[in-house]
């Protein structure tokens, strides 16, 4: 677990890096940063925190517990033998499962961690463990991904090839300097010994960490690339979320609009625009997070909802904003949704409420005394109408 847990932290960190290829100079504050910027050798390193925190989950593993850092650290038992026992039988029904049974599977494996009795009694109230277990399930995938690809077994073809076609690259060198070497290689290892120096090949892996270390810029690559078509999934499930968002905003503020169907088709149209520019490499994460601002900034974008003429005409009846009625109406939604109202159990007033009712009659006052609205003819009503803005 030692070696697993120092091999994961530092592909998290990888996984972290930002990519950019533009090319221009930029002195902006999110200038360009090359790929291997920063990356030297204490990039690998672990500090006192990571081996401290290495040896927290080890001890969480032995001890058979949980622990929930947005909750305070509380920790809670783990039934390890049933979980091993779904995931066994899980890997012996593996072949013969579709591709959506297979993930409805480890979803009910994931939640069964969680169905522990014993955490009903011991679990605050306030921590939504299924929340805290789905969130570090979703972190752990592009890493689980990455230790996947990197194995011996992946990587032996790749470093079997690179080894022959180097050799056959640098035969005719090697031929060349061969004697020159055997001449000089025993003034080398004399320099050596008195320097104190390992005289060892320098490409020996002995474990992930070392593997990494002596091949980062392929493994950053490769590692960072996993986490694009992670980052690019992940994006499209936002995506259609976000759309789906939007367009159940615009059929409730336009349920009552005659045209609300060309509307909503209007809005999809806008949304199909803003999504198909789409980032070219999900590693830049600034192009990524850009995309995600110009679909929730459509949130904010509604119709405006037009009202008839003749029922314009009836606003001088209206008997003007309350902030006393408009305090009534605050403490009527709190009320519709469970929240307490009244005074404290102690029979102290509900200050809240008070602050409601103030907060009120300063916007009230504020709009009575420097409230303004600035107006022009509608130039499409033929001047029947005065459109304006306050300000």
């Amino acid at each position: 677990m030692n070696n697993q847990s120092r091999f994961a932290l530092i592909v998290q960190r990888i996984l972290g890096l930002c990519f950019d290829d533009r090319r221009e100079i930029d002195v902006s504050g999110v200038a360009k940063v090359a790929e291997l910027d920063g990356v030297d050798d204490s990039f690998f390193e672990l500090n006192e925190i990571d081996l401290r925190n290495i040896e927290v989950e080890i001890s969480n593993v032995q001890n058979g517990i949980m622990e929930f850092e947005d909750c305070d650290n509380i920790k809670l038992p783990v039934n390890s033998q049933v979980l091993i026992d779904e995931l066994i039988n899980f890997r012996n029904t593996l072949s013969g499962d579709t591709v959506e049974t297979q993930v409805e599977t480890l979803g009910q494996i994931i939640d069964s961690i969680s169905d522990n009795p014993e955490w009903s009694i011991t679990a605050p109230t306030n921590l939504n463990v299924k929340v805290s277990i789905d969130k570090s399930v979703i972190k752990k995938i592009p890493l689980a991904v990455a230790a996947g690809v990197l194995t011996p077994k992946n990587l032996l073809p790749l470093y079997t090839l690179l080894s022959v076609v180097q050799s056959g690259a640098t035969y005719t060198y090697n031929q060349s300097v061969t004697e020159i070497n055997a001449t000089t290689e025993p003034i080398t290892s004399f320099g050596n010994q008195a320097a104190g120096l390992n005289t060892q090949a320098s490409n020996v892996v002995n474990n992930g960490e070392d593997f990494l270390k002596k091949y980062k810029t392929f493994a950053i690559q490769v590692i960072s690339q996993i986490n694009a078509e992670f980052l690019q999934v992940l994006y499209e499930i936002l995506k259609r979320d976000i759309v789906n968002l939007v367009s159940s905003i615009i059929v409730d503020v336009n349920r009552s609009a005659k045209l609300k169907k060309y509307a909503i088709i209007l809005r999809l149209v806008q949304i199909a625009l803003v999504v198909s520019q789409l980032v070219n490499d999900y590693r830049k994460c600034k192009s990524l997070l850009d995309n995600i601002l110009l679909l929730l900034n459509l949130i904010g974008q509604t119709f405006p909802v037009s009202i008839p003429l003749p029922l314009l005409a009836l606003s001088g009846l209206l008997p003007g904003t309350s902030p006393e009625r408009a305090s009534i109406n605050a403490i009527e939604g709190l009320q519709s949704v469970g929240i307490p109202t009244g005074t404290l159990p102690d029979g102290s007033p509900n200050l809240m409420g008070l602050y409601n009712l103030i907060v009120n009659k300063a916007n009230d006052k504020e709009e009575a005394e420097n409230g303004k609205v600035v107006a022009t003819p509608d130039p499409l009503s033929g001047g029947l109408l005065i459109i304006g803005k306050k300000v």
